[in-house]
């Protein structure tokens, strides 16, 4: 695998030549080679030089899945404080306990959370400042749609 900041660099180099966002694989966590708080940092650093040399917003979805509830809130303030509005989370690999607690730390601190699952044909649920809602990549189920499936996060 890529050490952090060769990751980064792979993220700037998308995002410098064209592309409007990047994500963080489902498994990518905490590997002794790439440290969540190092491949934070560095995304976070090409965020922020691919939108200086574009003038054009640029995005990446950092993953804040881990081991424990404390751990993924831990990694959502870190991103906050980078100023990386999203991060995404394993909802099957949270749980739901740690899913609800994610999900309201991010509304409450305006941070755009997307969880979705190791099979991206499940449904995933976006929670945004505006509220949130499920939407699915398969089924057809519109992110504006007035219960979403008929959980909702507020």
């Amino acid at each position: 695998g890529l050490s952090a900041k060769n990751y980064g660099r792979a993220v700037y180099e998308c995002l410098r030549g064209g592309l409007d966002f990047t994500k963080d694989d489902e498994n990518v966590n905490s590997q002794p080679f790439m440290r969540w708080r190092d491949r934070f940092l560095f995304c976070a650093e090409a965020i922020y030089k691919a939108q200086a040399e574009t003038g054009k917003i640029k995005w990446h979805y950092l993953n804040a899945t881990a081991g424990t509830c404390k751990e993924m809130i831990k990694r959502a303030v870190f991103a906050r404080e980078l100023a990386v509005p999203i991060v995404i989370h394993d909802y099957l690999t949270g749980g739901f306990t740690a899913n609800t607690s994610l999900a309201h730390y991010c509304q409450d601190n305006q941070i755009i959370t997307i969880f979705i699952p190791f099979s991206t044909s499940s449904s995933e649920c976006r929670i945004t400042p505006r509220g949130c809602g499920f939407f699915s990549t398969n089924w057809g189920l519109s992110p504006h749609h007035p219960r979403g499936g008929g959980l909702q996060c507020s």
